[in-house]
Formats: structure tokens, sequence, C-alpha cells
């Protein structure tokens, strides 16, 4: 991960998720459609590790080692 900010506020989160662009290429709608599948499996982990009364809403974007943001 790379880094998480409120979007637009804490109720949905903006998750950066950095790769390297010299790792083995892996396509990013592979990549958009696993962080999908485990997007419950980490909002359950969000909540456990916050106090809050529900979990916010993940919303994940690509950030190559360059910093550049590939689109979700």
């Amino acid at each position: 991960m790379h880094d998480v900010d409120p979007a637009p506020n804490a109720a949905r989160l903006l998750v950066r998720v950095g790769f390297s662009a010299g790792a083995e290429p892996v396509g990013v709608a592979d990549v958009m459609t696993r962080l999908g599948q485990a997007s419950g499996f980490l909002r359950r982990e969000v909540a456990a590790a916050i106090t809050r009364k529900r979990a916010p809403e993940l919303m994940f974007v690509l950030v190559a080692s360059d910093g550049g943001e590939e689109p979700r």
C-alpha cells in the first residue's frame, strides 16, 4: 500500500496501491479485479482496527513507482 486519504471524507477512503514498474508484468485490470474481490475482507480488517460504527468504503488506485497513477 502506498497511502490512504479520505475521499471526500472518512466514510470513503482512497487507497493508493504502489507497484514497481520493473516487477513482473501484471495487468491493471487483473489487479483491480483482485482488489475488488478482497475489498470485503479489507473493510472488515479496517473496521477491526478502528473504532467506528461503519467501516469506510474503499476505493483503489494503482500508483507506479514513478508516482503516476493508473486509472481504476
